[in-house]
């Protein structure tokens, strides 16, 4: 074989090598490519659950703040009376005589009333309003308060696991979604000792008028879903509970009443 040939030979042998090493380099770059994309796209799902995570706790501990407040708001405040001076103030000492403003409200009218269900109670309030920023008194909506209609304010439950809050006036908002559970207990004395009891107890012995706290527990149930784990918590029964489905925030709160009654 002649030596120009041999060369020729040569290079052939020499091309088809090189095209081998780069499509063994090309299949290595891909692969390891992939598995990089694979790694990238696994951090970024666990990042994304991680934040509905946190959105959906953050959403839950917002809605179960708000519903405390306004409760509060209206608990602490149910039985009070507005007052207005009732003379010129002294010219010795400066004080000035005040009375209590006359309140459209039932001479049978008790501060606190509800109805036990499950897993809803009823919370129902007489002469609750809280005095806003700008000095006026506004009912659970933040409509002004009049005292020419009886003053109430009554919480509750709807098919869809809403909570509202109905005012004197008929009107209804939602103050809460995705309730699972809205249990009150009414907390009573009687002399020193103190009892908690349900709406169907105090109901029954017509004690309405001892009662002088309320303990709300609420339930929220959150919108994100749990992929792969599942929730045990202590529902507002203290029995242990599951969700396999959906995040569950249970918070409870004791609201002592600041009025005696409308007596």
């Amino acid at each position: 074989m002649s030596s120009p040939e041999r060369m020729k030979r040569h290079r052939r042998c020499a091309a088809h090598l090189v095209r081998g090493a780069l499509l063994v380099e090309l299949m290595v770059g891909l692969t390891v490519g992939g598995l990089v994309t694979l790694a990238a796209l696994a951090v970024l799902q666990t990042f994304g659950q991680t934040q509905r995570i946190v959105d959906d706790q953050s959403q839950l501990l917002q809605q179960a703040g708000f519903v405390f407040r306004l409760l509060g708001q209206q608990i602490r405040t149910a039985g009070s009376r507005d007052i207005e001076a009732a003379g010129d103030a002294d010219p010795t000492t400066g004080a000035t005589p005040y009375r209590y403003v006359a309140q459209a409200t039932s001479a049978n009218t008790t501060v606190v009333r509800g109805t036990s269900g499950m897993p809803h109670d009823t919370l129902t309030l007489a002469a609750a309003a809280y005095i806003a920023p700008d000095g006026v008194r506004r009912d659970c909506l933040g409509q002004k308060a009049s005292t020419q209609v009886p003053l109430a304010a009554t919480f509750q439950v709807d098919a869809g696991g809403v909570l509202r809050c109905k005012s004197s006036s008929g009107q209804n908002q939602p103050i809460a979604f995705g309730v699972a559970a809205f249990r009150i207990r009414y907390r009573l004395r009687n002399g020193e000792a103190m009892r908690d009891l349900d709406a169907s107890a105090i109901e029954q012995a017509d004690q309405w008028r001892q009662v002088v706290a309320v303990a709300v527990c609420i339930d929220l149930r959150g919108d994100a879903v749990l992929a792969g784990t599942e929730q045990r918590y202590v529902d507002c029964e203290g029995k242990a509970a599951t969700d396999k489905t959906r995040r569950h925030l249970v918070l409870q709160r004791l609201f002592h009443l600041r009025a005696d009654g409308l007596t």
